[in-house]
């Protein structure tokens, strides 16, 4: 909760300076609303046998963007919930997998962007928004995320133990969004941005066991992959 509040501080704050310049001058607006949407969350593991495999990690994302707008140009920034799921499974040496391929319980946390776009008008309903930025990640938790045991079988055991490697992190992003335009000034919006951690936010060491033989892996995760959403917004400032 206090991170919402320092956030609508700081964004009155912005629209408050805006508001005392441009906006008497009629060149800049502001668009807010909702978002919701999913991330493919992607990381890389650390297992020297190459048993240890990441899997498809899924999980929500949902959020409030702001979008300043000034002639074409754009800045879009806002607040949302960021899950970073993960899984995993183990390819063995004599050609059966066993494990997670879907996701598994992550760590949550918050994320503020600020990207710079660009509306590039591709009919009188329809634009285009390329946009590249960088964004501010803030995990919930600290230290341990959590543990975990398992098994398939007789032939795979293991035990997980995840832990946050840094609170707070920056991601250099970039994507598209398409925007439709719907009644006056209201705006459905399409977007895909691919998000590329610059550090490490969790590992999860994997100790496990196949035909009575110890091994050990880590997955490492930098908030890395891409989001798709599905946002829809209206003029709050013209």
């Amino acid at each position: 909760m206090r991170l919402f509040r320092h956030f609508g501080k700081i964004i009155t704050v912005l629209l408050v300076l805006i508001a005392s310049t441009d906006f008497a001058k009629g060149q800049t607006s502001v668009e807010g609303g909702f978002s919701i949407g999913f991330n493919r969350h992607t990381f890389s593991v650390d297992d020297d046998s190459g048993i240890l495999q990441p899997g498809l990690a899924l999980a929500g994302t949902y959020g409030l963007p702001i979008i300043i707008k000034k002639d074409k140009w754009e800045l879009h920034t806002g607040f949302y919930g960021n899950e970073l799921s993960h899984s995993f499974y183990f390819d063995t040496r004599n050609g059966n997998t066993f494990g997670q391929r879907s996701f598994e319980n992550g760590i949550s946390s918050f994320k503020i962007p600020v990207h710079i776009g660009r509306t590039l008008q591709w009919t009188n309903l329809t634009s285009l928004t390329p946009q590249i930025g960088f964004a501010w990640l803030t995990s919930q938790r600290t230290g341990l995320t959590g543990t975990s045991s398992g098994s398939y079988g007789r032939y795979v055991e293991y035990e997980t133990v995840g832990r946050t490697v840094n609170k707070h992190k920056f991601l250099a992003e970039a994507g598209m969004d398409i925007n439709f335009a719907i009644f006056r000034g209201m705006k459905l919006t399409v977007g895909a941005h691919y998000s590329l951690g610059l550090q490490k936010v969790e590992e999860v060491d994997v100790t496990y066991e196949i035909n009575n033989q110890s091994y050990e892996g880590t997955m490492i995760s930098r908030g890395s992959g891409w989001k798709f959403n599905l946002a829809l917004t209206l003029p709050l400032y013209k």
